[in-house]
């Protein structure tokens, strides 16, 4: 067997490995796949449209040198202590964080953030001007801050208290908002919202990346159970299984010899007259079977005298008694017997028989009138 197919099954494979499995974000999750009016996605297109690289960690949220802007948007799988110790090491070598939610407890510890108590939905007033085109921006809840000796509040409900803050850290900077939904797809229309995910974005030079964190949200790469295969060391198992298959494929042998096909033969005309035959026997078919015998002499006389195929019954006799007198009178008495022989097996048979002479005379061929003169 030829092993092309084999190959061919394995290139197939390691492709079907290879390729990213896009995750189907539930409805409501802050999520820059989904766009849905709780989800994201216009902010990840606001971003990319603002001349900046957008990218979304695959498998574990390490920003590393790569990303100038992080967006944390209200995680709904809780940050490891690693995972939150290397996004403030990040932070502090020099990154820029923007991290909306109602609170995630390793995160805001290694962010150094308090928090009061839950919040219903309301407007936030700008206190600080960081920002000259945002006076109020819109929430969907969240629970305010209770701010550090080192963070500023530069947005405050007048009933609740802080909103959001920033806090310098090492070389870097924290953007931090109370409410998770602040820009959502919803919101981002609304008051001050955009311009402010605008003047975030707008923190770095044109070219920087801006990450947006989708490994805690239900649905993304992590929680697909795939997120291994996009480390270095998951394309390297996967790749290590491919070669293996590949080699396989090659080195393997047939079980036992090749056998070529065999053309099935031609069934020979008397096999497919017998079955013919017994089909109409079984159908019980007499008349039907004396009918198409009697048409298949009919052709074959008239072959035989050098007239026309085809002639009426009546018209076919007169010129046979003018041709071929002894097979005119042989097919009008074999034609005048077919009536009594539907009934009857023998008779059936002895018609049938007369027929078949008819039509292949044993010794040559009957002579006409002409040709005997």
């Amino acid at each position: 067997m030829s092993r092309l197919p084999a190959i061919a099954a394995a290139l197939l494979a390691a492709a079907a490995a290879t390729v990213p499995v896009q995750p189907a974000v539930a409805a409501g999750a802050m999520s820059t796949a989904s766009s849905d009016g709780t989800g994201a996605s216009v902010l990840k297109g606001f971003a990319a449209a603002l001349g900046h690289p957008v990218k979304a960690p695959s498998a574990e949220l390490d920003p590393g040198s790569t990303a100038n802007v992080l967006f944390v948007l209200a995680p709904e799988t809780a940050f490891t202590a690693t995972e939150a110790g290397r996004v403030r090491d990040w932070v502090v070598a020099g990154g820029t964080l923007v991290y909306c939610g109602t609170g995630d407890g390793n995160l805001d510890r290694a962010l150094g953030l308090a928090r009061t108590r839950p919040a219903d939905v309301g407007n936030a007033l700008a206190t600080v001007p960081l920002f000259d085109d945002v006076n109020d921006v819109d929430l969907n809840g969240g629970t305010p801050f209770v701010a550090g000796a080192e963070q500023v509040v530069f947005m405050r409900d007048v009933d609740r208290g802080p909103e959001a803050l920033v806090a310098a850290m090492g070389r870097g900077r924290l953007y931090a908002l109370a409410g998770g939904d602040v820009f959502s797809n919803d919101l981002l229309h609304n008051s001050g919202n955009g311009a402010l995910a605008a003047d975030l974005i707008d923190l770095v030079p044109a070219a920087a990346t801006v990450v947006f964190d989708e490994v805690h949200h239900p649905g993304g790469p992590a929680a697909s159970g795939l997120g291994w295969a996009g480390t270095p060391w998951g394309a390297g198992i996967l790749w290590a299984v491919f070669a293996l298959f590949l080699a396989l494929a090659l080195r393997g042998r047939a079980f036992g010899p090749r056998v070529p096909l065999r053309a099935s033969p031609d069934r020979s005309t008397a096999e497919y007259a017998g079955a013919v035959g017994r089909l109409l026997r079984r159908s019980r078919a007499r008349a039907q079977t004396l009918q198409v015998l009697d048409l298949a002499a009919r052709r074959a006389v008239a072959e035989q005298a050098g007239l026309r195929a085809g002639l009426p019954q009546d018209q076919l006799l007169d010129a046979l008694s003018l041709r071929a007198p002894e097979l005119g009178r042989r097919l009008a008495e074999a034609e005048a017997a077919l009536a009594g022989a539907s009934g009857d097996d023998e008779r059936l048979r002895r018609v049938a028989a007369d027929l078949h002479d008819l039509a292949h005379p044993p010794v040559g061929r009957i002579q006409t009138t002409e040709e005997r003169s």
